[in-house]
């Protein structure tokens, strides 16, 4: 493709890509697609807007009420939109219907496993005119949407500026419930310290937090104080954090610990396990958030599970308890068994608490690490093998954190790398809704940043190194850099390619047999 009209093009040909493209071109054109060939659907039954039971192609479908769809292909290679006009088996969603963006008015198109169109708003992905999947999270998306849209009115975007983007790691779901955690803090502390008669659900609420008062109040002023960046707050080779980043390591390491807790507290005494199908974690983040911005007089969201006695959610009662629990005592609950867990001493390095009541040793970075396991560990469980197929991974005995520790560091133990972010940030560190183990293994697999132009410049780096040789110099050199956010030069313009090398090798056609 010359251009971005021709990568345009040229998508057309895409049978089974599965993924989201977007591109551009040095004369400053942008451009994003969802397109692949994907089926109609129009011969699954439809119960109004959405499929009828047994019918929603999200799951298995029978198949002897249906049969398997055919794309149809033309001499061209691209999806034939004519066959479906006479076989609902053979049709596909026409080129111009698929979600597309070009050049559009906000400066730059983006794509992170986001949605690529405003299917999920509604909170169904399967009543619009074409069944493109789902559900999304476009959480990150936000995020990148949210930087560039500041990089676009400062002007003058760089290279330097795309991969601060990519570096982002703040903590959404820290912005969103958070609040709701500092509320309830200080509505417990005004009725504790007030006077005049208390319900029984605010007598509760006042012995949960005069049970930990000086406790609560200093989670109340650290995480009133958070930025909602989350660094890993720990010195390492590859990171100097300051004393504001140790400050929001240990904030988002006690809400790291705290909202699992709470999830469970809402969502454990519920006797059906699959409420929800598809990414549990995310529809109970999302779905509780929906409970708390909706409590409050009147059903303010028009919440189908308002309680008009507590004017709350139902959901917040734990079944099987004579009281009627109200959200702030879920809240308080949970904090309290977060921070009995965090003081409490350490299931192994890395793991569980940190033997300490002092929450400026809590650093985030201590507890979320990032692993580089090695492929090849996938082969067997057989422990004789695993020995040697771990010697590929590449651990603190490959990069050590630190050339010494004084005695009692933590850092020693470690076998993994202390990084930043957490669930949902951009710079990808995604570690689930575990309440004790908070390392991860899926971060970006590139931080690649390109500047277009007469010559094309820019960086790169990936998580590992070149070479799978152990011992071999670009075994883990990448990963080094990786952990820190560093790049190396991306060169791709024969002159950078010839002054850049290190070496050339020679490969000839081998001898015919």
């Amino acid at each position: 493709a010359g251009d971005v009209l021709d990568y345009r093009d040229a998508t057309r040909a895409i049978v089974g890509g599965g993924l989201f493209m977007a591109a551009g071109d040095k004369l400053g054109n942008v451009f994003y697609s969802s397109y692949q060939a994907i089926p109609c659907r129009g011969y699954l039954p439809r119960d109004g807007a959405t499929f009828e039971p047994g019918a929603h192609p999200a799951y298995l479908l029978d198949g002897t009420r249906f049969g398997g769809f055919t794309i149809p292909t033309d001499a061209d290679g691209h999806a034939d939109e004519t066959k479906g006009e006479v076989d609902p088996y053979r049709c596909v969603i026409p080129f111009d219907a698929m979600p597309q963006s070009l050049n559009p008015s906000a400066g730059f198109v983006r794509t992170a496993n986001n949605q690529p169109a405003p299917i999920d708003d509604d909170g169904d992905s399967a009543n619009d005119t074409w069944y493109l999947g789902g559900p999304w999270e476009s959480v990150r998306a936000d995020t990148i949407r949210q930087r560039l849209e500041a990089v676009v009115a400062a002007g003058n975007a760089t290279v330097d500026d795309m991969a601060s983007v990519q570096a982002d790691r703040r903590s959404s779901l820290g912005g969103w419930f958070t609040p709701a955690l500092l509320g309830a803090i200080d509505r417990a502390k005004t009725l504790a310290t007030g006077a005049g008669e208390l319900s029984a659900d605010e007598q509760r609420l006042v012995a949960l937090y005069n049970a930990k008062a000086a406790r609560f109040d200093e989670v109340r002023t650290r995480l009133g104080a958070w930025s909602f960046d989350a660094p890993s707050g720990v010195e390492t080779f590859y990171e100097a954090p300051t004393e504001a980043e140790r400050s929001d390591a240990v904030a988002t390491m006690i809400f790291n610990a705290w909202l699992p807790r709470f999830v469970q507290l809402v969502w454990g005494d519920e006797p059906n396990d699959d409420l929800f199908p598809f990414r549990p974690d995310y529809t109970r983040w999302a779905t509780i958030l929906a409970f708390l911005d909706g409590r409050g007089a009147g059903n303010p969201d028009q919440l189908a599970s308002w309680d008009p006695t507590t004017e709350e959610s139902v959901f917040f009662d734990r079944i099987g308890t004579p009281e009627r629990e109200r959200s702030d005592e879920l809240v308080l609950s949970a904090l309290g068994e977060a921070l009995a867990a965090l003081e409490a001493a350490p299931a192994e390095p890395g793991y569980g608490g940190f033997g300490t009541a002092d929450m400026a040793q809590w650093l985030w970075g201590l507890r979320h690490l990032v692993r580089f396991d090695s492929l090849i560990a996938a082969v067997g469980s057989d422990p004789a093998l695993a020995v040697f197929t771990s010697l590929f991974s590449i651990t603190t005995d490959t990069l050590p954190l630190a050339d010494s520790f004084p005695a009692g560091d933590p850092r020693k133990e470690l076998d993994h790398f202390p990084r930043g972010g957490d669930n949902f940030s951009v710079d990808a560190a995604e570690h689930g809704d575990d309440a004790e183990d908070f390392t991860y293994d899926t971060g970006p697999v590139m931080r690649m940043a390109i500047a277009l132009g007469d010559k094309t410049t820019g960086k790169n780096i990936v998580p590992g190194g070149q070479s799978g040789l152990l011992g071999d110099d670009y075994f883990a050199d990448q990963a080094a850099k990786w952990l820190g956010n560093e790049t190396i030069p991306m060169r791709f313009e024969l002159d950078d390619v010839l002054s850049g090398a290190t070496g050339r090798e020679t490969f000839l056609p081998g001898a015919p047999k």
